[in-house]
């Protein structure tokens, strides 16, 4: 009877065990299948983290594309402002060539105006004491001639003016604004200035 009793208890915890190792299967597929899960939850993470870099990646190159984009657009900047303070300047000196050649207009017409007692031929020659072209004689008009071709110091007889109005040292012949040659003639037919 005791050995009977002793079996009994013996089936009854090999059918607990039995039942606690069914349990224990079934939590360990559960299992399986959350980390199977997880696995399918990492790879997805993993793959959006890929994604993330690439985004990423692409976002930094066309940062620096613009950064250099703005680098280049600020050197065409300022390489523009540079030429328009050049061409500022140009124009400046252009202006004060042209104000010089003016006023070396000025001079010479006044001493020819001046130096009207005009000739003959109506051309001027050089006169040592004015420094200047002057026209002797009666004439209805003075003609410089080739006295004034050149510039500067090249020019015959250089200044070929009565008084400070020389020409400038930053012209050239032929290319910038210059006086290369001057009549003057009136509507009387023989007129005397001074």
């Amino acid at each position: 009877m005791q050995l009977e009793l002793e079996a009994a208890k013996l089936q009854n915890e090999v059918k607990k065990m039995n039942v606690e190792l069914k349990q224990a299967k079934e939590d360990n597929a559960s299992l399986d299948e959350k980390l199977q899960d997880t696995r399918r939850q990492l790879a997805k993470s993993e793959d959006r983290i890929v994604a993330l870099e690439k985004d990423l990646q692409e976002k930094q190159d066309f940062c620096e594309f613009q950064t250099r984009t703005i680098d280049v657009l600020k050197l065409q900047f300022n390489t523009a402002k540079q030429k328009l303070r050049e061409q500022s300047r140009n124009i400046a000196r252009f202006e004060k060539t042209s104000k010089a050649i003016k006023l070396v207009f000025l001079c010479v017409i006044g001493l020819m105006v001046c130096a009207f007692a005009a000739n003959d031929t109506g051309i001027a020659t050089y006169d040592a004491d004015f420094t200047a072209p002057f026209c002797q004689g009666k004439s209805s008009s003075c003609d410089s001639g080739t006295l004034l071709a050149g510039r500067h110091t090249f020019e015959e007889n250089y200044p070929n003016t009565i008084d400070s109005c020389t020409d400038g040292s930053n012209t050239t012949a032929n290319s910038t604004e210059s006086v290369t040659r001057i009549k003057v003639s009136s509507v009387d037919r023989y007129v005397s200035f001074c």
